[in-house]
């Protein structure tokens, strides 16, 4: 009880050995319910001491299937919840024994999630993706978790997502959701539709990925704000394409790089705020203010998933340029190079889409 008050959670398991090797991990906020299914009573107990709970059952079929259940009844009582997704066929105690505790807790603290994240996660599970039916019922059960969203800027990044796991086109995507809320009227769809895009004069103007452009572009500053260490080995990744970010936040993301992290060691939001014009310092704050309405946890993944999207936003931004280029170029020479460089893109872009 000390240690769930001090550490302001407590972390749920299925069986004593579980709560021992996690115990011996460093992780003293750990109970079961001895295998049983946890009930509203012991909920309700639980949040006499914390208001958070980290749901950690095993990654099979009946630990899936229980988180799901408690999940329910951690939110009907009030309490905030997580969970953490441990590899298939492994709970705490044979992690422990396999790897270590340093291990275990590295993986722990690395592999947080949110109920959304965790859906998302499950419904791939033990499914083969070249299986058309597998498909169809992960697109199923995740287009379930994205119409209970009610942030539209959430919806859009969970299609994003959707689309790179499936490696679909969000088009595509987005257009097998918007059938998914017309056959289930309870649903909101989302705003951009295939048709939106396929009526376009212009197909490559009209960028779907730069609906969510912003999501990339303010995780990326937040990760940098963690340590001057990750932001300058996330601008080594990203310095060749900085046109993937939209105008204000590249100037941003330059005077955090060049000019607060030349200055100071830790990151301070006031002192980086004086560092920046008053257009800078608007956008800065309304980006601090909407990533602390993101559903999204931060983690190595994620972040390499953010550098990998800002790539693809960059190239597809300097062909847009190019194509301009060449439509107003009159000199031959000039149009072959250039449409050797868009080609060279393109290429580049497909070789990221295949990652």
């Amino acid at each position: 009880k000390p240690e769930i008050l001090k550490k302001k959670r407590v972390i749920l398991h299925e069986g004593q050995m579980d709560v021992i090797a996690a115990t011996n991990a460093g992780f003293m906020e750990s109970i079961c319910t001895m295998g049983t299914a946890l009930t509203e009573s012991q909920a309700l107990n639980l949040k006499k001491y914390s208001t958070q709970a980290i749901i950690c059952y095993d990654a099979d079929k009946a630990g899936i299937a229980a988180s799901k259940k408690a999940i329910n009844i951690f939110k009907k009582v009030g309490m905030g919840i997580s969970l953490v997704l441990l590899p298939i066929g492994m709970d705490p105690d044979e992690f422990v024994k396999k790897y270590g505790p340093d291990a275990y807790v590295k993986y722990f603290d690395s592999h947080i999630l949110n109920e959304y994240q965790y859906y998302f996660e499950t419904a791939f599970l033990n499914k083969d993706l070249s299986d058309y039916t597998n498909i169809e019922s992960i697109k199923y059960e995740i287009f379930q978790i994205i119409a209970s969203l009610t942030s539209q800027t959430a919806k859009e990044a969970y299609l994003s997502r959707l689309a790179e796991r499936l490696q679909a086109s969000i088009t595509s995507i987005i257009s097998d959701y918007n059938t998914y809320c017309n056959i289930n009227p309870s649903t909101q769809s989302v705003e951009i539709s295939s048709d939106d895009i396929n009526n376009s004069n212009n197909i490559e103007a009209v960028d779907v990925n730069n609906q969510f452009k912003k999501i990339y572009e303010l995780r990326l500053l937040m990760y940098a704000r963690s340590s001057r260490e990750k932001a300058m080995w996330i601008d080594s990744r990203i310095s060749n394409y900085l046109e993937g970010f939209s105008e204000l936040n590249r100037s941003i993301w330059i005077s955090l790089i060049n000019h607060y992290y030349y200055q100071y060691a830790q990151f301070d939001d006031s002192l980086f705020c004086d560092l920046l014009t008053e257009d800078q310092r608007k956008k800065y704050l309304n980006n601090i203010e909407q990533i602390r309405n993101s559903t999204e946890s931060y983690d190595d993944q994620d972040l390499e998933f953010c550098i990998e999207k800002l790539k693809e936003m960059d190239l597809k931004e300097k062909n847009r340029q190019l194509s301009k280029q060449i439509v107003t170029s009159l000199d031959e020479e000039t149009i072959k190079k250039k449409l050797a460089e868009k080609f060279k893109n393109k290429k580049k872009l497909d070789q990221s889409r295949r990652k």
